[in-house]
């Protein structure tokens, strides 16, 4: 299943971005855009009938190979961006475009100076890009009048396939500028999110309108056809020049749907969390899409409310909100820092908080956050597994990175990071080995960065707890496997 960029998880993240890296270095990044450019396979694919399904083959052909790379790479999908939430400042993407994954953009022509392909020269050249505010880029709410209300792929004007060509999928090359404004759009890696996201809205104007029963002559065999003579049709093989390594022959009819096409193992689906279809059947077909709010909660969100979890649990916290959801997530990363024992990655040792004289320690768990900007924070901690039981109290304060998007752990000291509001949390009981722990509530800490400016869901937050300084000594410890820390809030989506 193909998903967007900020559903994967970190470790997803990172594979793709080794993948990536590894057909870069490999040079098949350079082959595969001079396939692009090839002037008979660039006239076939743009501006022509050719457009979706020429595109659909040449991305299908970059996810087989990254997954030939080697066990790791051996069940990778490509991944998607979907651009239409982020149409009135697309600025706003920092999932995307930030300087941990796929770079900035500035109104500066130059190359890209950040992310993970900045020293990259493919064609012996940097990645170019320039913000050029000339174009906007098509959101859900046009995106659906756009599926909706052509129902035919058309090969004049009035067609969705040229209306889509010409706006939605154009406006965002021409919206990045540098090279993906050119016929070198393949140089910038943010290209395959870009088209992997074209792909899947085109996979829902072929549902909507229910193509897979739409007889052959009513979709027209030419419908499909390119400008040149010999490549005119359905059944007419597509041109893939300079491309040794794709010795298949394909036709538009064998790439028509991405289930039950005739070369079998392309096989995939995208999913489907912000999007519901729904067919009128009393209506020739056409469908009405009921594009949720950009600010739907995670597949992993669960209405509270109406629910037998409220017989099981005090909920009191709820207080008056009509629509409440339960968020929770594993941690992304875990690790530890002190003044005696210096930084150390926990992925296969035991964290313990601590505090001897003068001497802190510092624990930092890194989840994936996907709530919508603004919503009420009813209730929010962290809860983990203790490892050792101990009598001895603990005196603690839980506090978040108020850095956004939170970089990795790894990127900077944990005592480094900047953060303007604490929680204080005194452990008067023993910790019994084994024993589910929870942190206190710092719900107002999270909903003061869910509610900033720079809040785009999802985003990595950091969450830290150290010891405070006493005279006693304290000492806690912890499971180390960062699957057992969990962040679970409650939020209320108010109408």
């Amino acid at each position: 299943m193909r998903r967007a960029w900020g559903e994967l998880s970190l470790k997803e993240q990172e594979t793709y971005i080794r993948a990536i890296t590894i057909a870069f270095n490999n040079h098949r990044f350079d082959e595969m855009s001079e396939v692009h450019w090839a002037s008979i396979n660039f006239a076939y694919a743009h501006f022509q009938s050719g457009f979706f399904l020429w595109h659909r083959w040449y991305i299908w052909k970059m996810e087989e190979y990254l997954r030939s790379l080697g066990p790791e790479f051996e069940c990778i999908t490509l991944t998607y961006w979907d651009w239409e939430y982020h149409n009135e400042d697309p600025t706003t993407a920092t999932h995307v475009l930030n300087p941990h994954y796929f770079g900035t953009i500035t109104n500066i022509p130059g190359c890209v100076t950040d992310g993970f392909f900045s020293q990259w020269t493919p064609g012996g050249e940097c990645v170019r890009r320039t913000w050029n505010r000339n174009f906007t880029v098509v959101g859900q709410k046009d995106l659906a009048d756009l599926i909706t209300h052509y129902p035919l792929f058309g090969i004049d004007a009035h067609g969705f396939r040229s209306k889509f060509e010409a706006a939605p999928h154009s406006n965002v090359h021409n919206w990045l500028g540098g090279n993906m404004g050119t016929s070198f759009s393949t140089y910038d890696p943010i290209f395959y999110l870009h088209h992997s996201n074209v792909d899947r809205l085109y996979v829902m104007w072929q549902d909507c309108h229910d193509h897979e029963k739409i007889p052959q002559h009513l979709l027209g065999f030419d419908q499909y056809a390119g400008n040149l003579a010999t490549v005119n049709g359905i059944d007419d093989i597509m041109p893939f020049s300079h491309a040794s390594f794709f010795p298949e022959t394909v036709t538009p009819r064998s790439l028509h749907h991405i289930h039950g096409n005739t070369m079998q193992y392309m096989e995939y689906e995208y999913s489907r969390n912000r999007y519901a279809a729904v067919v009128n059947q009393h209506n020739s077909g056409r469908c009405h899409w009921d594009l949720m709010k950009e600010s739907v909660p995670s597949v992993r969100a669960r209405t509270v409310r109406g629910t037998k979890k409220k017989a099981r649990e005090d909920l009191s916290f709820l207080g008056s909100c009509e629509e409440a959801f339960v968020y929770e997530a594993h941690g992304l990363e875990l690790v530890a820092e002190s003044d005696r024992d210096g930084r150390f990655s926990s992925s296969d040792v035991v964290v313990g908080f601590s505090h001897e004289g003068d001497s802190d320690q510092v624990v930092g768990v890194r989840f994936m956050v996907n709530v919508p900007k603004g919503v009420r924070i009813l209730k929010a901690s962290v809860g983990f597994v203790a490892k050792l039981s101990s009598e001895s109290p603990l005196f603690l304060k839980v506090y978040l990175d108020d850095e956004l998007p939170s970089p990795s752990l790894s990127s900077k000291p944990l005592s480094a990071r900047e953060s303007t509001h604490k929680v204080g949390w005194t452990v008067k009981s023993a910790w019994s080995a084994n024993s589910k722990v929870e942190s206190p509530d710092f719900s107002s800490l999270l909903e003061g960065l869910v509610s900033s400016p720079s809040w785009v869901a999802p985003s990595p937050v950091t969450v830290l707890i150290s010891g405070v300084q006493s005279n006693s000594p304290h000492f806690r410890r912890l499971v180390a496997d960062k699957d057992t820390v969990t962040l679970t809030l409650y939020f209320c989506q108010d109408q």
